[in-house]
This record gives C-alpha cells, structure tokens and sequence, in this order.
C-alpha cells in the first residue's frame, strides 16, 4: 500500500507541474518534498504534494486555496485559505499506520521592506478528529521560512517544518520535525 501512496503522490504532483504556476522542492537529510501549484480560476489554485521521509513513511496531500493579497502597499503580504486532503502511509518501523485527514489552513509570504529580494512566510494546517478518516484522529503541520529571490520568479529558502499525525489504534507519528532547504520557481 505504501507503494500505491507513494505512486499516488507522485502522479498528483507530476499531473499538477505539468500545468503549473509553482514548483517547490525542499529536503534535508532524511525528508524531501515536492510540490505544485497551479491557478485554475483567477485568486483559486490547486496544490499537490509529497512529502517523504526515509525512515518514517509518506504524506501525500491535494488542496484547493482562495489565494490573493492580504495587505496593500509596495510589499503587500501574499496569503492564502482553504483547505487540503491528506494521506500519510506511516513506517511499520515506527508502529504507525495509514490515515487521511481534512486539514484547514493557511499560507502567507510577505517581502520586507528595504529589503525586497529578502521574504519570510509560513503555513499552518490543522485536522482535528472529526476532520480525520482511515484510522486517523488528527492532523498537524506548520512550516516557518526565510527566503531570498534568486531571480525574480525563483527563490532558495531555509525553513523548519512540523508534520505530525494522529492515529486512533497506533502511535502517533511525526513525519518531520527539521530544518530544510529548498527554491520555489513561479511560472
């Protein structure tokens, strides 16, 4: 089954770059994660990503985001709401299971004034156990970054990352909790 994940989260993420307005790819030495986004409809996009942790198993999650600007001004801060489907495929070796989770939440980006090639952003995505399904009781994840734009459609960011799931029967596991690299180019 973790295969049919992992195929999953591949497919989702292939189909989703093809048409992509976004492709983001982070990593650190045991967690790599790839993602796309693409604007169907004027302020809505649609996310797809995969996350893989060597040792502690997969997530794989699909979103659809009322996206715009938050602020005015000359550095307007950049957001987005909704809400995202969830997979995670947790390693035998941590005891964890398969699950899925409705997650809501937010992602910003704001660029520093003075400083316009230099930005800092986040997202922060919750599921409580209503919002949870297949043997899951809960979902968290949080993401904080610095980054600096390369180019004017491209950026390399450091970031810290927290993802954890819930299970109702088994242990609840933490697919990441680390410091990360990684760059973003805007289509």
């Amino acid at each position: 089954m973790s295969r049919a994940l992992l195929l999953a989260g591949l497919m989702l993420t292939a189909s989703s770059s093809v048409f992509a307005n976004s492709l983001d790819l982070s990593f650190n030495d045991n967690t790599a994660r790839v993602a796309g986004a693409f604007a169907p409809a004027e302020n809505l996009q649609i996310h797809a990503s995969w996350l893989h942790n060597q040792d502690r198993g997969d997530v794989a999650a699909v979103g659809l985001f009322q996206v715009g600007f938050a602020s005015s001004g000359n550095q307007p801060l950049e957001a987005g709401l909704g809400a995202k489907a969830v997979f995670t495929d947790g390693s035998n070796n941590f005891g964890a299971g398969k699950g899925s989770s409705v997650a809501l939440g937010a992602f910003g980006r704001w660029v520093i004034p003075d400083a316009d090639r230099f930005a800092v952003g986040g997202e922060l995505y919750l599921a409580p156990g209503v919002l949870s399904f297949s043997g899951q009781d809960g979902y968290r994840e949080g993401a904080v970054y610095v980054s600096y734009d390369v180019l004017k459609s491209t950026y390399v960011y450091l970031g810290y990352r927290y993802l954890k799931a819930n299970y109702e029967t088994r242990p609840n596991l933490v697919f990441d909790d680390q410091f990360h690299i990684g760059f973003r180019m805007n289509f």
